[in-house]
């Protein structure tokens, strides 16, 4: 998902047709029920959204996340992520010298301590 067309053009003639559903829409209002996927990775998403909308961006992005589904988030390591008791921080990794964090959550029901 992506609110932009063109980035979605662009994947549609990278991976081919039928690959992968690309569905245009804006993540603070992800177009699916709640707990419907398995999986989902935000990449360069949260990080480079205001202060006071990453808390919804990240509550959206679990709400659409059954319990015991991960989330693959992918961002410049100065980006701060928002905490949020749904989500459990399971791996983290820098990469590209220090740059970049790459974080797996698991979607929880059970309120989690935030820690890092």
């Amino acid at each position: 998902m992506d609110l932009s067309p063109y980035l979605l053009d662009r994947a549609r003639r990278r991976i081919g047709a039928g690959k992968a559903r690309l569905v245009h829409g804006n993540g603070l209002a992800i177009p699916s029920e709640d707990y419907a996927f398995d999986a989902a990775v935000s990449a360069h998403y949260v990080g480079h959204l205001p202060d006071d909308v990453r808390p919804l961006a990240v509550t959206e992005l679990a709400r659409v996340l059954r319990p015991g589904g991960h989330l693959l988030v992918l961002e410049h390591r100065w980006h701060k992520w928002p905490e949020t008791d749904t989500l459990r921080r399971v791996r983290v990794a820098t990469r590209n010298f220090g740059i970049m964090t790459l974080t797996l959550f698991e979607r929880t029901d059970t309120p989690v301590a935030v820690s890092l």
